[in-house]
């Protein structure tokens, strides 16, 4: 089998799973349909923008004169993501493409790379990174040091590292549960950075993101939300 047929193949089922559970009428946490769309890294900046939270400057592009402005423009400091696919199904193994810094050496040699839309943006000195899991009007904050690593500074999930509770501000809290509802979410888990001046920014909202990890690393009662929320 060709590339290019195992390709359309993966498509084909992924289709069909969607078309199976789109068509299921049940009690869902979170309907598939509004799943796909809150997948969509514009419509969460765009919507986590207008409700007030903190966003680090950012650019969608794979224009290379542009990548080069926003470069200069924040100091030589910023990070680039996916926009979409975080993983690569290789025939041996699957590889992932995880958050990095873009340096000074990748700008020179800018021109010799192909240039795929990506996410660019400032990079935000961190004191720590936050795991928001939103059940229904429940919040559960859990804070990973990712700072005490080199390997994890960028991304904490390059590395397995032990969560801990935490709490957010009310405010912050309430904005986590908006965001959720206004996706048409019954669940949600976000991302955020807590920076050293005590300020939060939201980085990226995973409508059916991981959880169990969590509850076991620091015994918050995610399952029993969400057991609650479907019943």
């Amino acid at each position: 089998m060709s590339e290019e047929e195992r390709l359309y193949l993966l498509g084909e089922y992924d289709a069909l799973v969607q078309n199976i559970v789109s068509s299921i009428d049940c009690q869902w946490l979170s309907e598939p349909r509004h799943i796909y769309f809150a997948e969509n890294k514009t419509v969460q900046l765009k919507k986590a923008k207008g409700l007030g939270f903190n966003i680090p400057p950012t650019l969608i592009t794979n224009k290379r004169d542009m990548v080069k402005t926003f470069y200069d423009q924040h100091d030589g400091n910023i990070v680039i993501k996916p926009i979409s696919k975080t993983r690569i199904d290789y025939q041996d193994q699957p590889g992932f493409i995880f958050t990095n810094v873009v340096g000074e050496d990748v700008i020179k040699d800018l021109d010799s790379f192909d240039m795929n839309p990506c996410i660019l943006q400032k990079n935000i000195q961190k004191e720590y990174e936050i795991r928001v899991t939103v059940v229904k009007d429940k919040v559960f904050a859990a804070a990973v040091d990712s700072q005490e690593d080199e390997a994890t500074k960028v991304d904490w999930r390059r590395k397995k590292l032990d969560f801990r509770e935490t709490r957010l501000p009310k405010t912050i809290e309430k904005k986590c549960v908006q965001l959720v509802k206004e996706c048409k979410l019954g669940f949600g888990a976000i991302d955020m950075i807590k920076t050293m001046e005590n300020e939060y920014f939201f980085l990226e909202l995973n409508p059916n993101g991981q959880w169990a990890w969590i509850e076991l690393q620091t015994g918050q009662k995610i399952s029993e939300a969400i057991i609650n929320g479907l019943t």
